[in-house]
C-alpha cells in the first residue's frame, strides 16, 4: 500500500501521480468490463451464462461460471500487518468503507510432497468502525465493497454513483450474493443504501445487493435489503435457517431457483470473528467498572481484617464492641450493597422475549429504556402508510436488571391477522433488537 498526495486546490494543475493513479484506474475499469462480456458459448454449461466472465485475467486456468480474482503485484506483509495494526486501533467511527489489501503466501502442495507455495488474497475491511480481515475465497472478479480511499470526498462531488461504483470497486464480498438481473441493476445495488445527509445522494459502501438474511457486521443493515430482495425476485430471506451451513445450502437453492436462474455466489472468507475485534472495546468499555469493583472488594477485605482485629481487641471490653461490631457490619453490608448495584448496572442490554402485549429484558438496573415496534419499508408502502412504526413504550428496568414494559399496538396493518416487526430496544448508549410477530 501506498501513500496518497494530498489533494491539489481545485482549478491547479493536476499532479502527475495523480493523472498516473486516473490512468491506471481507467485501465482496471476497462479490464474489468471486458471480462464481463465473455460470451455464452465460452462460459461453462453450469455458469447459466449471464454475460459473465468465464475466463482469467492473466495467467491462470479459468473458473468455470465465474470470474476469476484479479492479479495483484505481490506487497509486502508486513505492511498489512501494520494497516491491521492501525485499524484495530480505537475507531473513529468512519461513515464509509476502506479496503486494503495484501499479498500472503499458502501451501498448496499435498502432505508428503515437496513445498509448493501459492499466493493468496487478503483484505482488511473496515466500515463505521467495524474492521475485519478476510480472504480471496469466491474468485469474484469485482463488484465487491467499495474502497472509499480511491474516492476522495471533493472528487465524489463531481461524479455520479454509477462512477463511485466503478471507481471504488473491489472484489472482496462481505455477503452472499445471487448473480442476476434483477439484483446487479444500478438502482436496486444503490437503493437499499444509505444517503449522505449534506448532499441527499446515494453513496453506497457494497457494489451488489446482500442475498442473505443477517448482517456481516460493517454497519450493515438487513433490513434495508431484505425487502428490495423480496421485491425484485419474490424470494422472503427472512425464513431462512439461521444455521450459517444450513443457509448456504438453502440460498443456493434458491437463487438458481429463480425463474431466471441466478448464480449463487458465498462471500469471501472471514478470518476474524466478531468477538476477536469486539474483546478489546469491550475491555476498554468495562475497565474502569471492574477497577471500581476490585477498589471496593479490596476495601472490604481490609475492613474485614480491621473487624478481625477489633473484635479480639474488644472482646474483655463492655458495650461499646457491640456498638463498633454493628458499625463495621453496616459498612460491610453498604459496599456489598454497591458493590451489587455496580455489577447490575454493567449488565448487558438484551430483549428476553415478546409476548401479549409486553416486552421482557434484561439491562443496566435503575435505566430507562425505550421500546419502538417498526414493520419493513416494504409492508408499509404496500399499506400506503407514512410511518412504518407499530408501537412505542417508556420504561425503567429494576433494580434486579430486569424488566417487563407493557406497550399498546393500534395500528391497521394488525386488523390482518398477524404482523412480523421489529423490535428494538434503546437504553442510553446500549441497544439490542430482535425480530418478532404480533397478532390481534
Amino acid at each position: 500500500m501506498t501513500a496518497v498526495a494530498s489533494e491539489s486546490p481545485r482549478g491547479a494543475a493536476a499532479h502527475p501521480r495523480s493523472i498516473m493513479r486516473r490512468a491506471w484506474l481507467a485501465i482496471s475499469s476497462a479490464r474489468k468490463r471486458r471480462a464481463r462480456r465473455c460470451t455464452t458459448a465460452e462460459s461453462a454449461p453450469a455458469s447459466r451464462s449471464m454475460g459473465y466472465s468465464c475466463h482469467r485475467m492473466g495467467a491462470g486456468e479459468a473458473v468455470q461460471g465465474r470470474p476469476a480474482p484479479r492479479r495483484r503485484c505481490a506487497r509486502k506483509l508486513a505492511v498489512l500487518a501494520t494497516a491491521v495494526t492501525a485499524l484495530v486501533a480505537p475507531a473513529t467511527g468512519s461513515a464509509h468503507p476502506s479496503v486494503y489489501t495484501g499479498i500472503g503466501k499458502v501451501v498448496t502442495s499435498p502432505p508428503n510432497e515437496p513445498i509448493v507455495l501459492d499466493d493468496q488474497t487478503r483484505y482488511v475491511v473496515s466500515n463505521h468502525g467495524h474492521s475485519y480481515v478476510m480472504t480471496e475465497s469466491n474468485l469474484q472478479l469485482g463488484q465487491g465493497v467499495i474502497d472509499y480511499k480511491q474516492l476522495p470526498e471533493a472528487f465524489r462531488e463531481t461524479i455520479l454513483t454509477a462512477v463511485m461504483l466503478e471507481l471504488g470497486d473491489t472484489s472482496v464480498q462481505a455477503h452472499h450474493t445471487c448473480r442476476t438481473p434483477e439484483l446487479e441493476e444500478e438502482s436496486a445495488i444503490t437503493g437499499w443504501q444509505e444517503r449522505d445527509p449534506v448532499t441527499d445522494r446515494r453513496e453506497p459502501a457494497f457494489g451488489y445487493v446482500p442475498f442473505q438474511k443477517d448482517s456481516a457486521g460493517l454497519g450493515d443493515d438487513p433490513d434495508e435489503w431484505l425487502p428490495v430482495v423480496e421485491t425484485l425476485t419474490g424470494v422472503d430471506l427472512a425464513t431462512v435457517s439461521d444455521d450459517p451451513v444450513a443457509a448456504r445450502t438453502e440460498l443456493q437453492t434458491l437463487c438458481e431457483g429463480l425463474p431466471e436462474p441466478g448464480i449463487f455466489v458465498p462471500a469471501d472468507t472471514l478470518e476474524t470473528s466478531a468477538a476477536d475485534f469486539s474483546s478489546a472495546t469491550i475491555a476498554a468499555a468495562t475497565s474502569q467498572l471492574n477497577g471500581q469493583i476490585d477498589l471496593l472488594e479490596a476495601t472490604v477485605e481490609s475492613l474485614n481484617a480491621q473487624a478481625a482485629v477489633l473484635q479480639g481487641t474488644l472482646a474483655a471490653g463492655n458495650g461499646g464492641q457491640v456498638q463498633a461490631q454493628g458499625s463495621l457490619a453496616a459498612e460491610n453490608q453498604a459496599l456489598k450493597a454497591e458493590i451489587s448495584k455496580l455489577k447490575l448496572e454493567g449488565t448487558r442490554l438484551a430483549i428476553d422475549s415478546v409476548s401479549g402485549r409486553s416486552v421482557k429484558l434484561t439491562g443496566p438496573a435503575g435505566k430507562s429504556v425505550t421500546i419502538r415496534m417498526v414493520m419493513t419499508k416494504a409492508k408499509a408502502k404496500r399499506l400506503r402508510l407514512k410511518s412504518r412504526v407499530v408501537a412505542k413504550a417508556t420504561g425503567r428496568i429494576g433494580a434486579d436488571a430486569g424488566a417487563t414494559i407493557p406497550f399498546k399496538a393500534k395500528h391497521k396493518a394488525l386488523k390482518q391477522g398477524s404482523l412480523k416487526v421489529t423490535v428494538r430496544a434503546r437504553s442510553k448508549d446500549r441497544v439490542a433488537s430482535t425480530r418478532a410477530t404480533l397478532r390481534r
